[in-house]
């Protein structure tokens, strides 16, 4: 990925991110704390 990153495309990414989280609030491997934080 030599481009670099657009940011309204990183803006839309975003939004869209939380409309998935919205759409499917019970499924743990979509939320951010499953990213960020480590397998416990």
């Amino acid at each position: 990925m030599a481009q670099a990153i657009d940011p309204i495309r990183l803006k839309s990414a975003a939004e869209h991110l939380e409309w998935v989280l919205k759409q499917h609030p019970d499924a743990e491997d979509v939320q951010p704390s499953a990213v960020s934080a480590p397998p416990h």
